[in-house]
């Protein structure tokens, strides 16, 4: 059994914390403070064993602090969910690609990285962060220039006193023997207060330090003219039929939300188009933005197949990783968000469950915006009850209109209204056909209809 949801109900539901919390992940037990980790043999995967006795032990406690903190401690709370037989805790939680992939690592590519529909606050907070990063920057350069300052004002002195020593040295011995004594020289480089340089390359490198760029002068967005060249593509590309075309007008408000959809198709169909063209013969950074942006595309397609392998999945990571770690040096003053770290995970759901895209959350986003459109008339405790009924009356027209067989006047009447070309619907016949046999079944009995409790 696969559960499928966002982010929040999905760890309410299969009884791990939130994605804000120490222990945030439920795949494995990397820690928050670990979230820009890009190796994964960094972290360990839970085992299903060990989380349903965690559950468990979690249930038996007897008050909420000690509940409170054993979750704390070990990630896991209990779930209704632990009572079937065949529950994995682990691998049944699917990370649906469309909210964390299309709507969480594309979107945050878009918006936070390019700055294409980047708000206003999130800019200024962007401006302040990269402000520090540059101050943190020159500070470090200023401070070992006055460094080195320091430790030759220190060799001098070490070389003044080394020469004064000598010299005293030399007038004690004359006044105190008639024979003269050779005395040995002092050299700099014997004086304990002289700094031994020798293992200086042997000392490692701060791994945290990204250098930035020459050509890094601010945080990054995209000039007018690459916009428009955006916008264009976006007009004039040739796309199928079946192809919702994303706002040609991208990055302004007046478009409002863009749909899950509309980023697959961006960085899938209209990216690819216009990227080369603008970085391919730039600067440095713009040519690690072009390298970048082919990892993320190349790790989309394989997420977004209906079609893959285990060769894919282990494709998909190392894209994957490589993009990661390109977005780390490209946008230093941008952290990684939990979902960065949620899609390490999905070569091993690729590999359990096959194509991620027959899993995902568009079926269930679609129904919701069936239900959402009922009238309801404000009559909260008939809502459940008003919105099945509405839902089995649509569902059994589509399925009597499907049906070629049905000789009633009256129907036949309505659907050549409806469909004045008399065209049969072709799409979607697996699904038609599976309620033409649900909804052919007789109901003739008052006890099969159940009426849902009032909230």
């Amino acid at each position: 059994m696969a559960v499928i949801a966002d982010l929040q109900a999905i760890r309410k539901v299969g009884g791990f914390l939130a994605p804000s919390a120490g222990l945030f992940c439920s795949y494995c037990d990397c820690l928050y403070e670990n979230l820009d980790s890009v190796n994964p043999n960094s972290w360990t995967i839970h085992n299903s064993v060990q989380v349903l006795q965690q559950a468990q032990e979690w249930l038996s406690l007897n008050t909420k602090d000690k509940r409170k903190k054993f979750a704390t401690a070990t990630g896991v709370r209990w779930t209704p969910l632990n009572h079937l037989p065949y529950w994995d805790p682990v691998r049944n939680l699917i990370l649906g690609f469309m909210h964390n992939w299309l709507e969480g690592i594309l979107e945050h590519q878009l918006r936070t990285l390019w700055g294409i529909g980047r708000d206003t606050e999130k800019a200024k907070a962007l401006d302040e962060a990269y402000k520090e990063l540059i101050a943190n920057e020159s500070y470090t350069e200023r401070d070992l220039s006055e460094s080195e300052s320091e430790l030759e004002e220190l060799r001098e002195e070490a070389e003044e006193y080394a020469s004064s020593q000598s010299q005293s040295a030399t007038l004690s011995s004359e006044q105190s023997t008639p024979t003269p004594q050779p005395t040995p020289s002092i050299s700099p480089g014997a004086l304990p207060m002289e700094i031994d340089n020798a293992d200086d390359e042997d000392e490692d490198l701060d791994p945290d330090y990204i250098p930035l760029f020459d050509d890094q002068k601010s945080v990054f967005k995209f000039s007018e003219n690459e916009l428009s060249y955006i916008h264009d593509c976006i007009h004039e590309v040739w796309l199928p039929t079946w192809v919702d075309r994303p706002p040609i007008n991208l990055g302004m408000s007046k478009h409002g939300k863009l749909k899950a959809n509309d980023y697959l198709v961006l960085f899938s169909v209209i990216f690819p188009l216009v990227m080369p063209k603008l970085w391919w013969n730039g600067n440095e950074r713009e040519c690690r933005l072009l390298e970048s942006y082919v990892n993320l595309t190349a790790a989309t397609n394989i997420i977004c197949s209906f079609e893959t392998s285990n060769f894919e999945a282990e494709q998909f990571t190392q894209f994957y990783i490589a993009y990661r770690i390109s977005i780390q040096q490209l946008f230093p003053e941008c952290h990684d968000l939990p979902n960065h770290h949620f899609a390490m995970h999905n070569e091993m759901l690729l590999k359990h469950w096959g194509p991620l895209a027959g899993l995902s959350e568009f079926p269930g986003e679609r129904l919701n915006g069936m239900l959402q459109k009922v009238k309801t008339n404000h009559r909260v405790y008939d809502m459940a009850y008003t919105m099945l009924k509405q839902m089995c009356r649509q569902l059994r027209l589509k399925a009597l209109w499907h049906d070629n067989d049905t000789g009633e006047d009256s129907v036949r009447e309505l659907h050549s209204v409806i469909n004045p070309n008399n065209k049969q619907e072709n799409q979607s016949t697996g699904i038609l056909s599976t309620l033409e046999f649900v909804f052919k079944s007789d109901w003739k009995t008052p006890s099969d209809v159940y009426r849902c409790p009032s909230p």
